[in-house]
């Protein structure tokens, strides 16, 4: 969230280069660590996409980015908009996967917790 929301440079881009723009961006800040800051990106350009197998694609990077941050939650929320947004993208099947990883690697987590 930081500076991807005062990244005024983008907002003065025409529509249709918006979303690539947010895109890169958020490759760029994950490549050097920025992962909140990469997902906040990935949103954006996901949000200002105006194809649906890329804004999905958007969506599922942002969610790998979140749980990359350590944000359990906004990662599974990002893959659970995939999966209901847009079920039929190629993407919506990562996401599935990727939830089920998520809710594994919680149920372990609640378990360790109870067992110490």
């Amino acid at each position: 969230t930081g500076s991807v929301g005062k990244t005024t440079t983008i907002g003065k881009l025409a529509s249709q280069f918006k979303a690539p723009a947010y895109g890169l961006l958020g490759g760029a800040l994950e490549n050097i660590g920025r992962m909140a800051d990469a997902a906040s990106a990935f949103e954006r350009a996901a949000e200002t996409s105006w194809y649906d197998a890329v804004a999905a694609q958007y969506l599922s990077d942002a969610g790998r980015a979140w749980w990359a941050a350590g944000d359990l939650g906004a990662s599974m929320a990002s893959y659970e908009r995939v999966v209901e947004e847009y079920p039929e993208s190629t993407s919506a099947v990562e996401a599935r996967v990727r939830l089920g990883e998520l809710r594994a690697s919680l149920e372990e987590r609640h378990l360790r917790l109870h067992l110490r």
